[in-house]
């Protein structure tokens, strides 16, 4: 009896050493999976965004919906980054002026991407290009949440306010939801122009003078859904469990069944894209009566979607219109995009400084 009480305890015992060393194993494995992903894969929490920068760092624009305030300076922060923002007496993100005798210059279009969410002033592409070729200044008339449409009226705005100035060219920064942004009239909750296209392809603006003040709740209710729980903030594992694995898994269900992604577009669809195509033959025309170049610089993030039924048709149609064009595609590895937010990280903006530069050094740009 007593021999197998001994027995029933060592087996517990036992029993206690191996759930012991189960426990210890998984917990020293989630610690160094911890370890790794703040190495390799960061996600840090800097605090929510509280208002959108429309309302911090820009003001209401009867023709363009919202633009920078001059002098604008202050803290933006976001799921992944805390950064310092400040605007030019233009209103625009840059530390040089808009125009550099004795240099090449430059202007550069663009949506949140070109503005650049999430990185400090002295991260921004244009800054590191200037910094890698001292002939250029180039300047950047981004603004986060424009369409091409208000690309194309900031550009009028800004060549119109500086007839005496001869520019080289603009680069237009392209992300796939310009597309929707140039069919929409309010966009993250804020009012916008928007150009209506008639059967005969002509373009005629709309929405102008643009309402004043946007309702408040597509906002708030956007900034509810991302915001995290707090003890979220410490465990990278679990943000890589709860965002990381389901955007990996999507990206190869997408590769599994191709057939998804050939989906016929929907009307609104080809709307949009007529809508942009349109835009775009006006930016090229507008560039060109300056005796400027135009090319177009498609982003490539992680996020972005390089099966869309779009791209084929797009590119083929700048080659047909003469109309400069190029793939930058960030890639994974460094981190170049900002671990949830999905625009690119600082080291992404040094790429597409690369990637700027690389373009500018080559035909035919080179004898601009």
């Amino acid at each position: 009896m007593w021999e197998s009480e001994g027995v029933t305890t060592r087996r517990r015992r036992n029993a206690l050493q191996v759930l012991g060393l189960l426990i210890g194993s998984i917990g020293l494995s989630l610690a160094l999976a911890e370890i790794l992903l703040r190495l390799l894969s960061p996600s840090p929490y800097c605090g929510i965004r509280a208002t959108a920068p429309q309302e911090t760092f820009f003001q209401y624009d009867r023709l363009l919906g919202w633009r920078g305030v001059p002098h604008a300076a202050g803290p933006f922060r976001g799921i992944d980054f805390d950064v310092t923002v400040a605007n030019d007496g233009n209103g625009f993100r840059n530390q040089n002026p808009p125009f550099v005798r004795g240099k090449r210059n430059l202007l550069v279009l663009g949506d949140s991407y070109g503005w650049g969410w999430g990185v400090g002033n002295a991260d921004l592409f244009h800054v590191e290009l200037m910094e890698l070729d001292a002939r250029w200044n180039v300047y950047n008339l981004s603004a986060p949440g424009y369409g091409t449409d208000q690309e194309y009226l900031a550009l009028e705005g800004f060549l119109e306010s500086r007839q005496a100035e001869d520019y080289e060219g603009a680069i237009l920064l392209f992300y796939q939801n310009d597309f929707e942004d140039n069919a929409s009239t309010r966009r993250y909750a804020y009012a916008k122009p928007v150009f209506l296209l008639s059967n005969d392809g002509e373009l005629s603006l709309a929405n102008v003078p643009v309402p004043r003040r946007p309702p408040r709740s597509s906002w708030t209710e956007y900034v509810d859904e991302v915001e995290p729980a707090r003890w979220m903030n410490i465990s990278h594992v679990y943000n890589f469990l709860s965002f990381k694995i389901p955007e990996m898994w999507e990206g190869m269900a997408s590769r599994r069944n191709p057939s998804q992604r050939a989906a016929e577009p929907t009307s609104q669809e080809r709307e949009a894209f007529g809508v942009t195509t349109a835009l775009l033959v006006k930016l090229a025309a507008l560039s060109l009566s300056r005796g400027m170049f135009l090319h177009l610089v498609i982003l490539m993030p992680h996020n972005a979607d390089p099966e869309a039924w779009q791209w084929d048709p797009l590119e083929k149609f700048l080659t047909e219109r003469g109309i400069g064009h190029s793939r930058f595609r960030s890639g994974k590895l460094p981190n170049t995009d900002l671990w949830l937010d999905g625009h690119l990280a600082p080291y992404g903006h040094r790429r597409l400084a690369s990637h700027l530069l690389d373009l500018l050094s080559s035909p035919p740009y080179t004898g601009s």
